[in-house]
């Protein structure tokens, strides 16, 4: 996958998961879900479910943006490490961030279990590594936060990194996450759409 070439990839690869009419005229609703992506859809589909009247609004096609050019990966970190985010909020505040965003993934498999989407659903451990020695203590300092947080981690040194994965040249140290991870393909996005109509939801691109 070129990350950099501007090109989404699953369109390219599998066209457009669903079509929907545009929202010519006014109407009203229990709950307007903006954005058609997979969380908009997937909201939109519980909220259906839930007996809302649920309305999707985009103004692109469903599934473009974000989700179109997404790695099929869904990992339970934020943009910002625990260590730093507990400066920012206290260390109570973030460690219960983090955990309601690892406690997320399985909640996300078990919704597509679920809803029977076939994408390829996988668990697999995660690698946060020290590309440079001086990267080091700050990952220290990030597995310590995460362990001290609750989560499930592990301590990798270089050699085991090198004897358990295929990298030419394994950085010097890693944190590994236990399988707190999932991958899935493009027909999450085309389903989760689905099944947000499927449920009652109505969904109005553009």
């Amino acid at each position: 996958m070129d990350l950099l070439s501007g090109r989404p990839f699953w369109p390219i690869r599998d066209g457009l998961p669903a079509t929907f009419p545009p929202l010519l005229a006014s109407t009203e609703c229990d709950v307007a879900v903006i954005g058609a992506g997979v969380a908009g859809a997937m909201a939109a589909a519980l909220l259906a479910e839930a007996g809302l009247d649920t309305l999707v609004l985009d103004r692109r096609e469903a599934a473009h943006g974000s989700t179109a050019g997404n790695t099929g990966l869904v990992l339970y970190e934020l943009d910002t490490m625990l260590h730093r985010l507990a400066a920012r909020l206290g260390r109570e505040c973030a460690g219960r961030a983090y955990r309601r965003c690892r406690d997320a993934v399985p909640a996300l498999a078990a919704l597509v279990r679920h809803w029977d989407i076939d994408c390829g659903l996988a668990r697999r451990p995660s690698l946060f590594v020290a590309a440079r020695a001086d990267h080091v203590p700050r990952l220290r300092r990030e597995f310590a936060a995460r362990a001290s947080a609750g989560l499930d981690v592990e301590w990798w040194s270089r050699r085991r990194l090198a004897s358990a994965s295929h990298f030419r040249r394994p950085p010097r140290f890693s944190a590994r996450a236990r399988p707190r991870s999932i991958r899935t393909g493009s027909p999450t996005v085309c389903c989760a759409t689905r099944s947000a109509s499927v449920r009652g939801s109505m969904i109005a691109p553009r």
